[in-house]
């Protein structure tokens, strides 16, 4: 079917004008938009709104209304026609019309988690419907264009090619899964946030903060919140939690999204996130050692000397396990120690970090610091073989992956608050921005980025798209991401992904943190991103 020069659409049965994007596909030049009102009440008060929206296109000269308001159904043959079939009565002659006069017909889902369904419908055409759901995205209201009993491969090839011209993005969904597709990863992703602020009490202005520079987004999760508004936000959240009563990935957090007013948290973001507190007169590390898996041990390395401008030449001790290394490499940390600074990276098991950690004492420099990776346990158990006059902290563990070189601290119940503030001036003289958070597994920027990435996978295991790299795009796109999450992943590593997760899960004792088993199904097959050169676009 081709594509037409100018989409004539008609939107019926709408409460209220404009509905939700109709202003949007007014103000499209590639549209000429109809609506037809039911309602008299409603469509008398219409026209002086409609007068009101400007004429299509920047710099349009004067023509008629981008919105035109028609009498009765029908009166014009369409190429789609958007309908909320609630607001219509099956009786009236307009209503056969209205279907008989267009090619497609899309079905406006009432409410984010309403099911679009044509099963009080019988007399309209299911071969020519498709359903449609709005989505709030960075450059405006996207569209999922939703696969329905009957639909054929026609009607959704015109309505994906009508969707590619009036929309910032658009995804296709293999079913109605219940909130389409896109809000089962945003609100993971949200609540995910809510938690961290309401149960691990780390500051709503840190983790905007945070969630911008893992994401290297402009907008952080919160921020986006507030853009379209926290009561909406929150309604959708609980509209989740009801329609998937037995998925506690969308458990509703307690006390989230608090309406936007003076004095509520949300005045908190613009405060800024703060820095942990740095201890006077500690002199920079001259000599620093980074152990543990080749992926993550190469990328600190990196990171350590692009944040030092240079001065910084870390020594790495590579291996994927504590018995992973030859006597050779054991004469080369000695050769260059011993070491002010030791960031542990290892991702195995919490007893294989302990042999490791243990057996590095030795190369410590007098007044040295430990720095444990918390991707995957608590800094508290990572550094409990320690002896107490050492300098031990726990620290995020994931590189970081855009332009502001944040790390997480995270303070042991073993140590005090002057390791922590010894760990924060190390970190400023290596040109770090060190961030105090919770010590639980994956800190603030791990946890969030594989809340993401889980919660994608997911969606393409429930065979809610059809392809992995649509749903990728999608989410790329709605969330104004400049890497979508699976590109993510492959550069990450999945094998990061899965510790913070199962981290999480053995931490808290909650079923809510569930590895996607095609995430793990990927590692096992070797497919875990750039350290084994096979992942979801690689090779």
């Amino acid at each position: 079917m081709s594509r037409p020069s100018l989409w004539r659409v008609l939107l019926a049965g709408p409460a209220l004008v404009p509905p939700v994007f109709a202003t949007q596909l007014a103000g499209n030049p590639r549209v000429r938009l109809f609506v037809f009102l039911p309602d008299q009440e409603v469509r008398d008060g219409a026209e002086e709104r409609l007068a009101a929206i400007p004429p299509a296109g920047e710099g349009a000269s004067p023509g008629p209304p981008p919105i035109t308001l028609l009498e009765e159904g029908g009166e014009e043959e369409v190429d789609i026609l958007l309908v909320d079939l609630g607001k219509l009565d099956q009786d009236d002659e307009s209503f056969r019309k209205m279907f008989d006069s267009a090619k497609a017909v899309g079905l406006l889902a009432r409410s984010p988690a309403a099911r679009i369904t044509l099963e009080e419908f019988r007399e309209v055409p299911a071969e020519r419907c498709f359903g449609l759901r709005t989505v709030q995205g960075e450059r405006g209201y996207g569209l999922e264009i939703v696969r329905l009993p009957g639909s054929t491969a026609e009607t959704l090839d015109l309505a994906s090619r009508w969707a590619q011209d009036v929309a910032p993005f658009h995804v296709t969904l293999e079913y109605d899964a219940r909130g389409g597709m896109l809000e089962r990863v945003r609100v993971p992703l949200e609540t995910e946030a809510w938690r961290l602020v309401r149960e691990s009490g780390i500051p709503p202005a840190l983790v905007e903060h945070l969630s911008r520079a893992v994401f290297g987004s402009e907008w952080g999760v919160f921020a986006r919140v507030l853009r379209e508004g926290p009561s909406r936000r929150g309604e959708v959240a609980r509209l989740m939690a009801a329609v998937n009563p037995g998925d506690s990935r969308f458990r509703v957090v307690a006390d989230a999204f608090p309406p936007d007013r003076p004095g509520s948290l949300w005045r908190d973001l613009a405060k800024g996130p703060g820095s942990a507190a740095a201890a006077g007169g500690e002199e920079a590390p001259k000599a620093v050692l980074i152990a543990g898996s080749p992926h993550l041990a190469e990328a600190w390395s990196e990171t350590l000397y692009e944040s030092s401008g240079g001065r910084v030449r870390a020594h790495t001790l590579a291996m994927w396990d504590s018995e992973g290394f030859e006597d050779a490499d054991l004469k080369a940390v000695g050769r260059h120690g011993p070491y002010d600074l030791v960031l542990e990276c290892l991702l195995s098991p919490v007893e294989d970090r302990l042999r490791l950690i243990d057996f590095l004492q030795p190369y410590f420099a007098e007044g040295g610091q430990l720095w444990a990776h918390t991707l995957n346990a608590a800094s508290t158990i990572a550094v409990q073989v320690v002896p107490q006059d050492l300098c031990a902290v726990g620290f995020g563990g994931l590189p970081p992956l855009w332009d502001i070189p944040a790390v997480e601290l995270m303070k042991p119940s073993s140590s005090d608050t002057a390791d922590l503030a010894r760990a924060a001036a190390a970190a400023g003289h290596l040109g770090l921005h060190p961030f105090e958070v919770a010590d639980e597994p994956g800190g603030v920027s791990a946890r969030l980025l594989a809340t993401l990435i889980n919660a994608t996978a997911y969606v393409v295991r429930e065979g809610i798209v059809a392809s992995p790299a649509e749903a990728d795009q999608a989410v790329k796109d709605a969330l104004g991401l400049p890497a979508s999450p699976f590109a993510l992943a492959d550069r990450v590593g999945l094998d990061v992904m899965e510790a913070v997760i199962v981290g999480l899960e053995v931490f808290l004792g909650e079923d809510r943190y569930r590895v996607c088993p095609d995430i793990t199904m990927r590692i096992e097959a070797g497919a875990v991103g750039q350290v084994t050169g096979s992942g979801y676009y690689l090779p």
